[in-house]
């Protein structure tokens, strides 16, 4: 049997960077101020400074970037210009450029520049109809799906047609998609009437623990850990049994279904492994602040602090800025929520600077291949005039 491949879904990995536009609350200027003609040539004489790196963190009108010297630290005003190019805004992790100038102790930004959006992998899963040494082809749901691969694509498993494959890509799944990690998670049966093209592959059963973020009349969201959360459909026949026959909010429950766990299928059972304490629920984002007290959430949609005791547990790697993390936590989400467990796991930040070597070589391999026929044509054209 294969390995279960662990790879982020989009909706987890990939932040919306809400950057701040504005001044600072409290930083008026008076007539004086405005009127100060020294201060503001002081200002245009300060030398301009370039940093780049990998954007980690920018809240508050702060931002922290990863770069060559380490992890530095600017903060942005009304006058910082954003250049975002086609993109339209920032992400976390994301490689930008800054143009700051040092007024003091503090590193201020005059522009910051969009160099690359870090592509997240999405994931797909499927049966293994096609496979040469440039593309693979998955089957799912009568929909087949061509990736190219390469030696750089990291194979989990000894690939064979009729496995059952799980695989993140980059790029659209409608335009030649490149598949970065392969994984077996379900060998082949090396029968005969496995091999007969007209017989569909049998539906397998799987199941799965989490904690209960939302739930309806319809479907449940399940939150398994930092990375992953999975929605299930319910209907009239979906089994709930267990510690209870009625699914609440911070329950923790075991969901069987069958096919794949990303097509959002029917729950087939539900049980009910432990009720919630204190209707607990799960939350799950990337670390935007670490304070005496309280941590902040960045979810991509929203930012939210809760709070901190000496009862909080904390699992994984100790919280920091840029970390993915499962926030359980009781009370209103919008007014001083309380932590209850904190659970990170390693921050995206090495995966995606892989992604960008990866797109960086790919690119030189594009531009040398483009040289090398703009050189053969120009010989071409020599030899004919001769």
């Amino acid at each position: 049997m294969g390995t279960k491949l662990k790879a982020s879904l989009s909706a987890a990995l990939a932040l919306t960077m809400a950057l701040s536009m504005g001044a600072c609350a409290g930083n008026k200027k008076d007539d004086a101020a405005s009127n100060d003609t020294t201060s503001q040539a002081a200002v245009r004489d300060t030398e301009t400074i370039e940093y780049s790196g990998t954007l980690l963190t920018a809240h508050d009108q702060k931002l922290v970037i990863a770069g060559d010297q380490g992890d530095m630290e600017f903060e942005t005003t009304a006058e910082t210009a954003y250049d975002t190019g086609n993109l339209g805004q920032m992400y976390l992790d994301d490689v930008v450029q800054v143009s700051y100038h040092v007024d003091g102790d503090v590193n201020v930004v005059d522009v910051v520049k969009l160099v690359e959006h870090m592509e997240t992998p999405l994931e797909f899963a499927g049966t293994l109809v096609e496979l040469d040494k440039d593309s693979i082809t998955l089957a799912s749901k009568g929909l087949a799906v061509t990736f190219m691969i390469d030696s750089d694509t990291y194979t989990v498993g000894n690939l064979s047609k009729g496995d059952k494959i799980e695989l993140t890509y980059l790029g659209n799944i409608n335009e030649y998609p490149y598949a970065d990690v392969v994984a077996v998670v379900e060998e082949a049966e090396e029968t005969k009437e496995a091999e007969k093209p007209q017989e569909a592959a049998k539906p397998t059963t799987s199941t799965i623990r989490g904690i209960v973020s939302e739930v309806n009349a319809n479907n449940i969201l399940v939150g398994i850990d930092s990375a992953h959360a999975y929605r299930f459909g319910i209907n009239t026949s979906t089994k709930v049994s267990g510690a209870a026959t009625k699914i609440s909010l911070g329950d923790t429950v075991d969901v069987t279904f069958e096919g794949s766990i990303a097509a959002q299928p029917n729950a087939l059972s539900i049980n009910v492994a432990k009720l919630s304490e204190r209707r607990a629920f799960v939350i799950n984002g990337k670390i935007a602040g670490v304070k005496d007290g309280s941590v902040t959430l960045d979810t991509g949609a929203n930012k939210y602090t809760f709070s901190t005791d000496k009862v909080t547990k904390y699992l994984g790697e100790k919280p920091a800025n840029g970390y993915l993390a499962e926030i359980t936590y009781t009370g209103d989400l919008n007014n001083k929520p309380a932590a209850s467990v904190i659970y990170c796991a390693k921050s995206a930040q090495d995966a995606n600077k892989a992604i960008a070597k990866k797109a960086e070589a790919k690119k030189t391999d594009e531009k040398k291949a483009d040289e090398k026929k703009a050189d053969e044509k120009k010989a071409d054209e020599k030899k004919a005039d001769e």
